[in-house]
């Protein structure tokens, strides 16, 4: 008897290369948006859809706290959902459009004056972003079911990776250009819209239907062979058993038990308690650590990236715009070690090459400090940046893929709250960066 999506899972490396190009889709499909916006929001809100300054400040700020807390609410609203599908898959299929028509919504400028201006910024602003949380927490939700073994793991989120930092490289290099590009075109018009108000909408809504057949493709190209959910499932028989397939069965050898088998012992995983889950953490001292490990790394991480804008202008008196190769370099590097990361791994550990990487970041983002105000030097030390930071960014999912596998073998399933718990921390540290920077200037 075969059991739906693990009938491929009989030992070795089933999975194929397509496989891995298909989940590494979900990168390429939502980092196409996020880094649009990211690099180019608070410009549209000051001077585009002129927002005062003073509510674009109010308005970031409550984002990031509904940001960080649903998070945990969207991940506990996965761990309790499961559908015939599958229980991650889906929500690429279901949300791919809805993803894009809010990221064409929140660089859309309608006709609104006054407060319904910022009712509608933050209106559009918080749809767009649940829809990105969930996708998000779906695909690394999706890490532990999809791969056993952690090379094969490791493959899996270096493909996903890559593909987001070539988004990333074509929106750093190409974006504004678009934009240029469709806020020249006079033959064109939407809703009465011109000029830059034309261009960022377009753009956005363009970056945002590309990830819809990328989307789909991780959905029909991607298979939950290691799903709990879909080792409970019955079989699906298509007559009743009659006395030859009896004595069939009868002649067939029963299997020996081995560690998959072990894995799905019981018959489904049991709903988890939001105060257990919290329990669970508060009680597994690395599992803290990792957390603890990711804030810093995303406090460090956007500190480094928005001081640079003000380091580029202010002490070397250079255009903001020339941020843009400073940023062009570090995303190069991250690429060039993307490939090699899961056969440096295998030679080092683990553990050693990501606490490698991890030292290895601190230090090259404090070289510009130590070596005087140069914008050439600046340019260089973005490539050790670049390439250490890749590597915690890559393999601190593969650990926190450990703890989801060891609560697993107890029968519960945890693997969207912990992933979930991740962007928390994400969002957390980007948050406190962000308090940082006022501070230092």
């Amino acid at each position: 008897m075969k059991v739906p999506f693990l009938s491929r899972a009989a030992g070795g490396r089933e999975a194929g290369f397509a496989e891995k190009l298909a989940y590494g889709c979900t990168g390429m499909a939502t980092g196409f948006p996020l880094a649009f916006t990211t690099y180019y929001l608070l410009y549209f809100y000051t001077d585009v859809f002129l927002i005062p300054t003073g509510a674009i400040a109010a308005l970031l700020f409550f984002y990031r706290v509904f940001d960080a807390a649903d998070d945990l609410a969207i991940g506990f609203f996965m761990n309790r959902a499961s559908f015939k599908r599958g229980k991650y898959r889906p929500y690429f299929l279901w949300l791919c459009a809805p993803f894009a028509v809010f990221t064409a919504a929140v660089f859309f400028t309608p006709g609104f004056g006054g407060a319904w201006k910022i009712v509608y910024a933050v209106l559009t602003l918080f749809l767009w972003e649940s829809a990105y949380t969930m996708l998000n927490t779906a695909a690394g939700a999706l890490l532990p079911y999809v791969a056993r073994e952690e090379s094969e793991r490791t493959e899996f989120n270096s493909v996903k990776i890559l593909l987001s930092i070539i988004a990333f490289l074509i929106v750093n290099t190409f974006g504004l250009a678009i934009v240029g590009f469709f806020s020249g075109q006079g033959l064109i018009r939407f809703g009465g819209l011109a000029g830059d108000r034309l261009g960022f909408f377009l753009t956005a809504a363009a970056l945002g239907l590309v990830g819809v057949p990328l989307h789909f493709a991780a959905y029909r190209g991607v298979r939950e062979r290691h799903s709990p959910f879909a080792a409970a499932a019955p079989p699906m028989l298509t007559s009743a058993p009659g006395p030859e397939s009896e004595s069939a069965s009868a002649r067939a050898p029963t299997p020996a038990p081995g560690p998959e088998s072990a894995l799905f012992a019981a018959a489904a995983p049991a709903p988890v308690s939001f105060l257990r889950i919290l329990r669970g953490i508060a009680g597994n001292h690395r599992l803290l650590l990792l957390f603890g490990v990711y804030l810093t790394y995303w406090t460090g991480v956007t500190f480094r990236n928005q001081m640079t804008v003000f380091y580029v202008s202010r002490n070397l008196g250079r255009p903001a715009g020339d941020t843009s190769v400073v940023i062009l370099v570090g995303l190069l590097a991250t690429l060039v070690i993307q490939p090699v990361i899961p056969m440096l791994s295998r030679r080092f550990g683990r553990g050693r090459f990501m606490l490698f990487g991890l030292c290895g970041s601190m230090c090259s983002a404090l070289l510009p400090l130590l070596f005087g105000a140069s914008y050439p030097f600046l340019i260089i030390t973005a490539l050790p940046f670049g390439l250490c930071s890749a590597i915690p960014a890559n393999l601190i999912f593969l650990t926190l893929a450990d703890f989801v596998d060891a609560e697993r073998k107890k029968n519960l399933n945890v693997s969207e709250i912990y992933f979930a718990a991740f962007g928390f921390c994400a969002k957390l540290g980007m948050g406190i960066a962000g308090g940082l920077c006022p501070l230092v200037l």
